[in-house]
């Protein structure tokens, strides 16, 4: 939520960004070297709300588990850490291939991406 203040926008975030250190700035568990989290954790600097409605940025770590993404395509909803985005749909790799393979989605030759056939 952005607020207007004195003729100009202002973010609810506190200005200065909590270090996390090792641990992962969603889920809060130890990425450090020998912990089994640390080989594909990423950089991660995040906007997260507690429970009373106040904002907070974190800095830190994300663990590959929280990096995951739901495959708006699967019936299961398949979390996956490869996925390509269609015109806004993220598809894990099964449902992509799936998808050219029936035609229904097409590779743009000039840009590589996929889009939707109309």
């Amino acid at each position: 939520m952005t607020r207007y203040i004195f003729g100009q926008y202002a973010h609810p975030l506190k200005p200065e960004a909590i270090d996390f250190g090792e641990k992962c700035t969603e889920c809060k568990r130890d990425t450090s070297f020998g912990s089994g989290l640390f080989v594909n954790r990423i950089p991660s600097q995040m906007e997260h709300e507690s429970p009373d409605g106040e904002f907070e940025l974190r800095d830190g770590w994300m663990c590959w588990e929280c990096q995951q993404v739901e495959c708006d395509q699967c019936p299961i909803g398949e979390l996956t850490l490869e996925y390509q985005i269609v015109d806004g749909t993220i598809l894990c790799p099964n449902c992509l291939d799936e998808q050219v393979r029936v035609g229904s989605i097409f590779e743009d030759p000039d840009n590589g991406f996929f889009h939707y056939r109309d």
